[in-house]
């Protein structure tokens, strides 16, 4: 793909940073940390300009979730599309099932919704420069429209 790089960001300092786990990224509120170094091997993907979004299809707008509706809506999305991947719907429910707990988190979401009816979703959590994208995921009544192409660069 043009304009992404793979290997160390430039921008990455030699350093280790432990995250609390008040601050690490758990809807549970599961004691987890989190260690984010540029000394692993794993190669990092960063962009040298802002994605540029195409139009959405007709009849379909995105909207950032910042309210417990969306919240749902998004869960409805990746709970569909994670169960074609053999992922039960209850435990993705599970997962999004204290709306207030996803809004308070280091989060950028979005659910692209067609007419009123959520399609697609992703999301992407941030710590400091650098964000990981999670959950992106399509509704099969919207697959094949690019939906979660545009909703990962919108995150």
């Amino acid at each position: 793909m043009p304009g992404i790089i793979w290997g160390k960001p430039p921008c990455m300092k030699r350093h280790r940073r432990e995250m609390s786990p008040q601050s690490s990224f758990c809807w549970q509120h599961v004691p987890i940390r989190i260690f984010l170094t540029n000394e692993c091997r794993l190669p990092c993907m960063w962009l040298r300009a802002p994605v540029v979004l195409p139009e959405p299809p007709a009849g379909v707008r995105l909207v950032a979730v910042s309210e417990p509706q969306h919240v749902r809506d998004m869960a409805q999305v990746h709970a569909q599309a994670y169960a074609l991947l053999g992922m039960p719907e209850k435990e993705v429910h599970k997962l999004f099932a204290h709306p207030e707990r996803v809004l308070a988190s280091p989060l950028i979401a979005c659910v692209a919704y067609r007419g009123d009816e959520p399609v697609a979703s992703a999301l992407a959590i941030r710590t400091g420069e650098a964000a990981g994208v999670y959950w992106v995921g399509t509704a099969p009544s919207a697959h094949r429209l690019g939906l979660a192409t545009l909703c990962t660069g919108w995150v």
